[in-house]
């Protein structure tokens, strides 16, 4: 396997640090995760924590609803409408 500093991938983020001796060398760290998203319109889901944040159980670390931390509170709203529409449409006689 390829050393660290060999390894070429969108998730090794590259810094430049300067040593004591006065030279500059770089490091490779992981990138850090990014904000959770949307399942379906990609928006930003708030009230959602990383998993690096802290050792928290999952009850905290999401919204405690249906498709909480997957979808956003818009998109689950339609998701409802629809399922709803459709259920009265089968009711309904023809």
């Amino acid at each position: 396997m390829p050393t660290r500093s060999q390894r070429v991938r969108k998730g090794i983020r590259r810094v430049f640090v300067r040593t004591p001796g006065g030279r500059t060398v770089v490091h490779y760290e992981d990138k850090r995760p990014g904000f959770r998203r949307c399942g379906i319109c990609g928006e930003v889901l708030h009230g959602v924590r990383r998993d690096d944040e802290r050792p928290l159980p999952s009850s905290q670390k999401r919204v405690s609803r249906l498709h909480g931390g997957n979808v956003c509170h818009r998109c689950l709203e339609s998701m409802i409408r629809e399922s709803v529409l459709a259920e009265w449409a089968a009711q309904t006689p023809k």
